[in-house]
């Protein structure tokens, strides 16, 4: 068990480390200022012409320049405008641990509207695909595979048996048991063979580096956009510079965070995720005029039913029960998987309370699959006519010709590149994985198995990996080529796919590094002690369920990585900041919460914040059209007053006492 230190000591030394440290400006050793891109081009897009890429040499530890250096990688997606802005634009992708170069291809086309007159910068942070990417052979992270397959396949079960009820002790037991299995603390040596200090991939020195890079680069001025745990990076960045004045650092222009991570989060709050998702439905519903004068106080008569059928089941007159965890199982498929449910939720509650469950039972049906919500109504004319499926079916066949075009430009782009069935089955799931957004890390997903137990390196896991690919074309002709390949060439297949140039290009995510950043970052924030006893404090702690395991597993990962302290902290202060910043939160987000943001918000003193109701995570870069323009307008004017009005369009439409339940 962790001893604990007060907050206040812990502040005093967080500020006299911010700043006794780092107290030059950080500047690139040497630079490269052009490599050929290391990923496949999208469409419309030339290397050296539309996009260019280059390298920044910095030091692994910024307090030892003579030492080990990285290269550190980047791409500039340039403007379309031949008089573009000298502001680019300067994207913190999310992760830690994830590759912002190998996932270009996914995002490109997110930044249309940037590109219209900025460039933007993308750059894969230290420790990532193309920035000194760090990895560990299976062989020796998993020496026993067919042991590691069978637990991977039991983990839902095991963490299953857990929840806020649950013995601390056996959780923590279980999961050091499991996770022992996969032991990151073998890669230890492997590492310290090759010369890297995983002490020196941290958040703190990734800033260091992105400023090195932003002061390499030359604009005159930059804006800085961060995603997820991007958002980490962009506010660290904004402490550096609020810590600094004295420094004549790279001037920032404005500052925008989206799915927002804050540092002064404590680590337990992870496991409440899901559990926010649910209760915000309530708080839109009393946000929500009609809403509200139908269901007053809907929020916290949610938290008291919740409170209410885990002490006593609602019984129906059939005899049957309704136990909390029935009731928790269709609250928490709501806002991921079903989300068309959103607007019932203050109706089942209300009508639970008085066990009437009409609405209840329907929502079951629809979360397990037996009924399927549309969006909407259909929008019927007078006549019969049904205009929003006539349209829908042209979009249809349109987007179908667009799928078809691009299916065949990926099997040709692999054929040009391939000399054999080898190479053309390996070239296809290439070309596939760079040009489908998030192709490379459902491959990745799905070969993971095999790379990590030979037994799995099959013809039959490669003909159903083919099976999954969104491209009928695509997928006839990898497995038709499969289908030819003989045992050896199966052989040589996996090992092509499992060599570290190929696992560089497919995967853009990487545990193990994500792993040793927050480990570094907020190793002493990690205590499975501390979380339980904060757990019944929570408003709805029958939501969190087996999500208790989330801080466990960082905590035994820091332990086996030798980067856990002896001491737990509490977590550090909000960033204080006066730039101009824009904090947008998604109402349905479960991988960061609204809450989260307003944290964040509460200390950026030249900040404005907005939360799209139907806006998930990152909205303003996952297609959510009200987030997005609010973003381009953002860039385009940060001291502007915004407009809001399409929030008030993305609002739910709350089912009313009265209205007729679908069938």
């Amino acid at each position: 068990m962790k001893k604990s230190l007060s907050f206040a000591v812990f502040t005093l030394l967080l500020g006299q480390a911010a700043f006794a440290k780092d107290a030059a400006i950080p500047q690139a050793m040497n630079a490269e200022a052009s490599i050929p891109c290391p990923f496949a081009m999208p469409a419309d897009e030339v290397d050296g012409e539309t996009i260019s890429c280059g390298q920044i040499e910095v030091p692994e530890n910024w307090d030892n320049p003579d030492g080990t250096t990285l290269a550190i990688t980047y791409a500039i997606l340039h403007s379309e405008s031949p008089n573009a802005f000298t502001d680019p634009v300067v994207y913190f992708s999310g992760g830690p641990g994830e590759s912002t170069v190998s996932g270009l291809f996914a995002l490109v086309e997110n930044f249309d509207a940037i590109r219209m007159n900025r460039d933007v910068i993308l750059w894969d942070p230290r420790g990532t695909t193309h920035s000194g990417n760090i990895t560990c052979p299976a062989e020796i992270q998993i020496p026993d595979p067919v042991a590691y397959d069978e637990a991977e396949s039991n983990f839902s079960a095991l963490v299953g048996r857990f929840d806020t009820h649950s013995d601390p002790d056996a959780l923590y037991g279980a999961l050091s048991e499991h996770f022992a299995l996969s032991d990151y603390g073998r890669c230890v040596p492997y590492w310290e063979d090759q010369g890297i200090d995983i002490s020196q991939y941290s958040t703190q020195n990734s800033n260091l580096d992105a400023i090195a890079l932003l002061s390499h680069l030359g604009y005159p001025e930059y804006n800085l956009y961060g995603g997820s745990y991007g958002t980490t990076r962009v506010l660290g960045i904004a402490d550096f510079y609020t810590n600094h004045p004295e420094l004549d650092l790279p001037p920032i222009r404005s500052a925008l965070i989206d799915g927002v991570f804050p540092r002064n989060i404590e680590w337990y709050e992870q496991s409440y995720l899901r559990a926010r998702g649910v209760l915000k439905t309530f708080d839109l519903c009393e946000a929500d005029a009609a809403c509200a004068a139908a269901y007053p106080n809907i929020r916290q008569r949610a938290i008291d039913l919740l409170s209410a059928v885990e002490a006593i089941p609602i019984v129906r007159e059939d005899g049957s029960e309704i136990k909390i965890d029935d009731l928790t199982d269709v609250l928490l498929a709501t806002p991921a998987d079903t989300p068309g449910l959103i607007p019932y939720l203050p109706r089942l509650v209300d009508e639970l309370e008085q066990e009437v469950t009409d609405t209840y039972d329907f929502a079951q049906a629809v979360a397990s699959f037996e009924i399927f919500l549309t969006p909407e109504d259909p929008n019927l004319t007078t006549d019969g006519t049904d205009e929003e499926a006539i349209l829908e079916e042209a979009q249809e066949s349109e987007a179908q010709a667009r799928d078809i075009g691009e299916a065949r430009s990926i099997v040709a782009a692999a054929s040009r590149q391939a000399d054999s069935p080898v190479t053309l089955a390996v070239a296809i799931f290439e070309v596939y994985s760079a040009r489908v957004p998030g192709g490379g890390d459902t491959l990745f997903r799905f070969l993971e198995p095999a790379r990590i137990n030979p037994a799995r390196r099959t013809r039959e896991q490669l003909q159903f990996i083919a099976s999954l690919l969104s491209f009928e074309l695509v997928s006839n002709e990898l497995a038709a080529t499969i289908d030819q390949l003989s045992d050896e060439d199966i052989v040589e297949v996996y090992d092509l796919l499992f060599s570290r140039r190929f696992i560089s290009r497919y995967s853009s995510d990487n545990d193990l590094i994500k792993n040793i950043v927050q480990c570094n970052d907020r190793g002493s924030n990690y205590s499975n002690d501390v979380a339980f006893e904060q757990y019944p404090s929570f408003d709805a702690p029958q939501l969190i369920r087996e999500r208790v395991y989330i801080i466990v597993e960082f905590e035994i990962r820091c332990d086996q990585l030798g980067q856990l302290p002896d001491m737990y902290t509490p977590a550090p202060p909000g960033v204080v900041s006066d730039w101009p910043f824009l904090v947008i939160n998604g109402a349905r987000d479960l991988q960061t919460s609204v809450e989260w943001g307003e944290l964040a918000f509460e200390t950026l003193t030249n900040a404005d914040m907005v939360t799209i109701p139907n806006g998930g995570h990152v909205s303003s870069l996952a297609g959510n059209a009200c987030a997005s323009a609010i973003a381009s307008a953002f860039f385009r004017s940060p001291e502007e007053e915004l407009d809001l009005s399409c929030i008030e369009d993305a609002r739910p439409v709350f089912v009313m006492p009265e209205d007729e339940l679908p069938s």
